[in-house]
């Protein structure tokens, strides 16, 4: 594995910790906010949908090492 492999990994690996992150702890994230439920409930989805997010975009970092090597 050559360092430019490595330069992706760090990002992708940065991806999946805040991502999982992130997803752990959308509920506490939205509760901390003085918000109606029906909005605590909505920026609960955001966070996950943000969390997903990042982990896909991890997902396609390693997929494009995968593929450069190939």
């Amino acid at each position: 594995m050559t360092i430019s492999a490595l330069w992706l990994l760090i990002p992708a690996a940065l991806l999946v910790v805040v991502g999982v992150w992130g997803w752990r702890n959308a509920d506490a994230l939205a509760l901390s906010m003085p918000l109606d439920e029906r909005t605590q409930e909505k920026r609960r989805g955001v966070y996950k949908r943000g969390s997903v997010a990042c982990l896909v975009v991890a997902v396609a970092f390693v997929g494009l090492i995968i593929a450069s090597y190939l």
